[in-house]
Parts: structure tokens; sequence; C-alpha cells
């Protein structure tokens, strides 16, 4: 199992967008707040359409980015719209311990001039009271690359810290804010200055890249968390892990499993259990929500086949996940073989 590393010269995780564990393009509808690249989720709220945010491979020159993440509108009518990572209190608390003192950075394209908006919130404290800070996100040229920076001062306001597995921060980019807020650092409010919003339906793109927030005034090059691309992935699976390949997601079919077990019994009955100790790659934030998908036959969710065979057999029961890995059974239902079977699964423990 892999360790965590702890102390981050940059507080975001996957600020470069390399890696995409659920998928690369995402269609949304509706309020409903939901991850797409590891570590970024939205918060939205929609009146009517959707919009798109897919994986892009248009990114700034020289920069050791490979992807970027892009936003795109379809016939939406959006009230809010923003960008945000939740930060784990374990790589953010230094913003507590020196009140502020930090410093923004990012890549940004948009084919929309004018300002949007960057926030940081300390979300460890009761909504309507979370100390906030807001800072306009100027573009001043229309499709093209520009990057900001932003240091964010030490606030008077009372911070927050939560337990060391919880979120403390967030930070955020707004695309689309129902209300124009004030910038600096405030108590709660539902958006940050600017002079414009995206808009979705269609005619207008953004994206962003290059991500970085770290103590101290100065901007600093773009540095991944992890000290590779390797250890960044690493430390995307402390929050999402999936027996899958990168390249492969829910429900496709792959010629063997990654995760095997083999024929057990007792005196419950007729049960399966893994035969991979149950270790995850990475251990979790906190014991994941895992989800079983057959490697074969159809790909179905709680299904699971012979390791290399096309069946369809259901699993009525498991028993949860620990940190560390799946524990205990999956109850088959039906009289299996001495033989070696086979699933997939996807661990979630986001924030």
């Amino acid at each position: 199992m892999i360790a965590l590393k702890s102390n981050l010269q940059n507080m975001i995780i996957n600020g470069g967008f390399d890696f995409w564990q659920r998928a690369t393009s995402f269609t949304q509808s509706g309020g409903f707040s939901g991850y797409y690249c590891d570590r970024f989720d939205s918060a939205r709220s929609f009146n009517s359409g959707s919009y798109n945010i897919d994986r892009s491979t248009d990114v700034p020159a020289g920069q050791d980015l490979t992807y970027s993440l892009k936003a795109t509108g379809s016939s939406v009518n959006l009230n809010w719209f923003a960008i945000n990572q939740k930060m784990e209190t374990n790589f953010s608390s230094k913003i507590n311990d020196m009140n502020g003192n930090v410093t923004v950075s990012l890549w940004v394209k948009s084919s929309k001039t004018g300002s949007f908006s960057v926030f940081l919130r300390n979300s460890a404290e009761t909504v309507l009271n979370d100390a906030m800070y807001f800072k306009s996100l100027t573009i001043d040229s229309a499709n093209t690359w520009e990057r900001k920076e932003f240091y964010i001062p030490a606030t008077g306001l009372a911070l927050t810290k939560g337990a060391l597995t919880d979120a403390s921060w967030i930070l955020g980019v707004t695309l689309k804010a129902a209300d124009l807020g004030v910038e600096g650092w405030q108590r709660y409010d539902s958006s940050a200055s600017g002079s414009v919003d995206f808009d979705f339906t269609g005619n207008d793109e953004f994206w962003m890249t290059g991500l970085m927030l770290h103590e101290g005034d100065v901007a600093q090059d773009f540095q991944r968390a992890g000290r590779d691309v390797t250890e960044e992935l690493r430390l995307c699976q402390r929050y999402f892990e999936k027996s899958y390949t990168l390249t492969k997601f829910a429900g496709d079919i792959t010629d063997a499993a990654s995760a095997r077990f083999v024929r057990t019994a007792d005196d419950i009955g007729q049960r399966v259990g893994t035969s991979l100790a149950g270790k995850f790659v990475t251990e979790k934030r906190a014991a994941p929500l895992v989800s079983f998908y057959n490697h074969r036959g159809n790909g179905a969710q709680n299904a699971f086949s012979r390791y290399n065979a096309d069946d369809n057999l259901a699993m009525t029961n498991n028993t949860g996940s620990s940190t560390k890995g799946i524990d205990g059974y999956f109850q088959a239902g039906v009289n299996l073989s001495d033989s070696i079977w086979g699933f997939h699964f996807y661990a979630d423990a986001e924030l």
C-alpha cells in the first residue's frame, strides 16, 4: 500500500488535470453536484438545459501540462456555477496556521473577455458563517491562454479547522453567479465580484489548468502536489480508486478482471471472497463506498463472471469496505464451482 504524503507544496491535488478516473467527458443537468476529473466537482443551480465538462489537450505551451478542463454550455439556464476542489484538513491546515497568507495561480482561457472570480472558503465553519475570500479573475484576451496570480492576505476573521480527514477549505472558480459580492475576506456570500457571466448556451467555452495553492505571497511555477505524475495519481486514489486501467471505465468489458476471488463456504451458505487480501493501492481518506461491476458478460453493476468467461451472476450482498481494502464477502445465490471468478470495482471516499 502506498503511503500518504503530507505537507504538500501545492495544496491542490490534480491541479494539472492529469487524471480522469471516472470518465473524460460529462454532460450534466439539474442541481446535482458531482465529480468530474479527480478531486474536482461543481456547485451549481439549474433552471433548465445541460452543460459539458471535458478533458482537453488544449494547454499553454512550454508548461509541462498535458490536459485542461473545458466547460461548454448546451442550451442551459443556470443561476450559478462554480468548479471546486474540497481540500482535506491533512493537506490544507497551513491555511489556518498562517491565517491566510497564500497564493493562488492558474492558467485560464476563455472565448469571453471580462471578469469571472476565484474564491477560497473555510468550509469547516457552518454555512452562512464561512470565512471566504473573493477575487476577480479577468480574461484580457479571448481564446488566449493567460496565467493569473492572486495573493490572499491574512484575515481578521476567525478560521475553523476541521477533523484531519474532513474538508476544511474549498478553492473554486465561479463562472456564473446569482449575486455579486465584494472582493476580499468576508463571511459567506454566494458569489465573488465579476463583470460577466459565462454563457452556457453553447456559445462560450472556458478552459483551466495548472492550478496551484501554496503558502507565501510570491506565485511559483506550477508544481504538482505529488513529486511526479505517479505520486499525483496515488494522491488522487486516496479519494477515488478503481480496478480498471486508467483508460477503462465503469461497465467496460475487459479480457480479465483486476480483482479475483475463489469459492469458499461457511455455515451461512455458499459465499465467495476476495483473494487479493482486500488491499487498495492507496489507503483511503475514509471507508469508501464501493461499487462492483462485471468485467465480462454485460459489464453490469453488482455482477461478476468466471475470470475468462461471459457469465452474468448477480451479487446480492456485500459487507462493505475499510480504508485499506474490501471487507467480507459477496453472496452469490448460486452453487459456484471451484473456479476463479472476477469483477471490477470503484471505491469512492471523496469529500
